[in-house]
C-alpha cells in the first residue's frame, strides 16, 4: 500500500522491519508494479535496493516495466531498465513493453526501448 501511494518513509520503514518485498495483492502485483504504474520513482529505487523482484509478473503477465509504460512514465522506464529489467519481457497475451508504448503513442518510451 506504501508503494501504491508514493510513501517513501513507511514503504523504507516495512522493507527494513522485513516485510516480503515480493508480496503480491489478489491481481499479482508487487509493490515495484504498483510504484511503477503510479510513476513513484523514488519508492522503485528504494524498492530495487532491497532487492525486489524486476521480472515478477502479474495475472496478465505484465512485469513491471509493462506497468511503467503504461503509466507513461519515461524516467520509471529507465529506472527498471538500466537496473535489469528485460525490455523483451512478454505479458501472456504476447506483448512487450515496446509494442505497448507504441500502441499507446509513447515516442519518447518508444525511442528509448528502440535503444535497448
Amino acid at each position: 500500500m506504501a508503494a501504491r501511494r508514493g510513501d517513501l518513509k513507511n514503504a523504507e520503514l516495512l522493507l527494513k522491519k522485513g516485510a516480503d518485498i515480493n508480496c503480491c495483492d489478489q491481481y499479482g502485483l508487487t509493490a515495484l508494479h504498483a510504484a511503477a504504474i503510479k510513476g513513484h520513482n523514488h519508492v522503485a529505487r528504494v524498492l530495487i535496493r532491497f532487492g525486489s523482484d524486476l521480472e515478477s509478473q502479474d495475472g496478465d503477465g505484465q512485469a513491471p516495466l509493462h506497468m511503467a509504460v503504461v503509466g507513461g512514465s519515461l524516467e520509471m522506464v529507465e529506472i527498471l531498465v538500466r537496473n535489469g529489467a528485460n525490455v523483451n519481457a512478454k505479458s501472456n497475451g504476447g506483448a512487450t513493453p515496446l509494442c505497448m508504448a507504441t500502441s499507446m503513442g509513447y515516442g519518447d518510451i518508444t525511442e528509448f526501448l528502440n535503444s535497448y
